[in-house]
């Protein structure tokens, strides 16, 4: 087995596969990532992609690429921000305070749902963004903003016990608090750029949870 397809939610994820993620865990085991967009919809003319809308349309992705790639790995990384109601185990989440038991809770439950021995599910908590975090000065520095937008972005950062911990409310999560306060922020542009700046090593000392996805990764030699 010497590659592992993700499948992403979109070009920013695409991007921090192929620039941070692949080199290291190829680095590490020698085992190649190839990132795959989510398609959302088709049309006659052209492909629309990015965006997780339901979760019926991500198991079909899933189980076509279990299927395609018997003797290779499949996994995702998709955001627990706003992940679709349909999802199983959603409905069980509100009783779960920890947020890591939350989203082991729901990819345990997708595992069992997809019902393939290639796939290892993960979700990024909460969002893409929430990586960024761990150095969130690195933000305003790209953005030439002011001394007051890195405060105000560190303070951010400071309010929780880690970026992972960083809320999904529609107006409170990773990236919502960005562009609250750099509205120019641009994810596609800026995202992977910042996360290269931060270092895979630094982000993996904060980000337990993806850090964990890294190291099964890393063992699929």
């Amino acid at each position: 087995m010497s590659n592992i397809y993700v499948l992403c939610e979109g070009q920013t994820e695409e991007m921090f596969v192929n620039q941070v993620l692949c080199p290291y865990v190829q680095g590490v085991s020698g085992v190649f990532l190839t990132p795959i967009i989510l398609t959302t919809k088709k049309t006659p003319k052209k492909k629309h992609k990015g965006g997780l809308v339901s979760y019926e349309k991500a198991k079909n992705e899933i189980q076509k690429l279990c299927s395609e790639h018997p003797n290779e790995y499949v996994t995702t990384m998709l955001d627990f921000y706003a992940f679709p109601v349909d999802a199983p185990g959603m409905g069980q989440i509100d009783g779960i305070k920890d947020v890591y038991e939350r989203v082991k809770h729901i990819e345990s439950e997708i595992s069992k749902d997809i019902g393939r021995k290639n796939f290892i599910p993960n979700l990024m908590l909460h969002e893409f963004e929430g990586l960024l975090f761990v150095k969130p000065e690195l933000l305003s520095e790209y953005y030439q903003e002011s001394a007051d937008a890195a405060k105000s972005l560190v303070n951010v950062r400071d309010e929780f016990e880690t970026p992972e911990h960083i809320d999904n409310g529609k107006e409170t999560a990773p990236s919502k608090r960005i562009t609250s306060i750099i509205p120019e922020y641009d994810k596609v542009f800026a995202g992977s750029l910042i996360a290269i700046d931060i270092g895979i090593d630094d982000i993996r000392k904060e980000c337990r949870h993806f850090s964990a996805w890294v190291d099964k990764l890393c063992s699929l030699k």
